[in-house]
Order: structure tokens, then sequence, then C-alpha cells
């Protein structure tokens, strides 16, 4: 604000007031746009998240009359195998304005679940209660162990349910949490004529 004066040789005065107002339409520009940024499961994600954020995502921009103030909107933190984190950038001045881009955070996952430990095939003779065995067998993937490099294991398998057959084979899958599998598969054999009433009367075993 400025006062004028304007004065005559008799002492006559007279003022005005001046309000001066600097604007700033004008948003930042955009010199290079964000990238998407693609990471492993198994690496420190929100670290790299985080890192990718104070980056702004590679974008620069610049501003006409001030510094470039930036911020980052999304709904949440990376915290599972295949996230997909959809970020806005926000470039602002200090006037207000602003330039806006989009680009993701994505989290995947390439390696399927390893067998540590590969099923059993059972062979079962002299067995009073063999399909009682069998379906214990099969709920515990036929003895079989998995891993995953980022997270829990899934077991399914592909056992009809039919218990009246002596020839079972079934296959195992050990499925990851973005939709990785791997399987294998076994036998379980049950030797029918030696399926007994009368466990006494025979020497039973079970052969894995």
């Amino acid at each position: 604000t400025r006062i004028w004066t304007a004065g005559d040789k008799c002492m006559n005065t007279a003022t005005l007031e001046q309000v001066i107002i600097v604007e700033d339409t004008q948003a930042p520009q955009l010199t290079n746009a964000p990238t998407d940024k693609m990471v492993s499961c198994d690496q420190n994600v929100l670290v790299e998240f985080y890192n990718w954020l104070n980056n702004h995502g590679g974008a620069t921009a610049t501003e006409n009359c001030s510094s470039v103030i930036w911020s980052a909107d999304y709904l949440k933190e990376p915290t599972e195998p295949c996230d997909i984190v959809n970020t806005t950038f926000i470039a602002s001045d200090s006037c207000g304005n602003q330039v806006t881009a989009q680009a993701k955070f994505t989290v995947v996952d390439l390696k399927s679940p390893v067998f540590t430990k590969i099923p059993t095939n059972p062979f079962l003779s002299c067995f009073s209660t063999p399909y009682d065995s069998l379906q214990t067998w099969i709920s515990k993937h036929g003895e079989s162990l998995a891993s995953d490099n980022c997270g829990n294991v899934k077991w399914t398998n592909d056992f009809d349910g039919d218990l009246s057959k002596t020839n079972y084979t079934i296959t195992f899958y050990a499925t990851d949490f973005c939709g990785n599998e791997s399987s294998q598969t076994a036998t379980f054999t049950i030797n029918k004529s030696s399926i007994i009433s009368n466990i006494y009367k025979q020497t039973c075993d079970i052969t894995l």
C-alpha cells in the first residue's frame, strides 16, 4: 500500500491511497512427469515406497513466482504382495495454484512357492481303516511342506472324494497371495486284499 500526497504553495494537501496487488494465477509447470515404480515383495517395500514419494515419483516442475511445494495423495501404504497404490503427485505454488500428475507404485511377486518337502507315496498293507489314513494324508498335503518368499501358502488338491478305489494319484497345489502356484503329485496305494477286521491275526504296516 502506498499513500500519495499532493500539496500546493499554500500548504493545501490531498492524499490518495494506492493498493498494489501482486497476483500469481499461473500454476507450476511440469517439466518431467512422475514414473511408475515396481518393486519385488521380498524387498523393503515401505522404504522403497517412501523414497519414491519423497522423490515425487521422479517428477520435476518449475514455477514463475516462487518455489514449488510438493505433496502426494494416496489411499493406503503398500502392505500386501501385489498391492497397487495409485498416487497423485501435486505441485503447488505459494498462491495455491496447482498442477497434478498420476503414477502408480506396484508390488510384484514373480516367484512361485517352493516345496521344501515333497509328498510321500504310501503303500498300505494289512490296514483296518485305510480310507481314514487316506483322508489324513490328504489333509496333511501328502506330508509335504512348502514356503513362499513373500507370505503364507494356500493349499489345495485334486482329490475327487471317492473312497472306493485302491489307487489314488493326487496333485497337491501350493499357491501364494499373488496366485503363483507350484504342484507335486503323489500316489496313495491300498492293498485291498489285505484289509482286515481283526488286527491281531495279521502283521500290519504302512510303507511310505
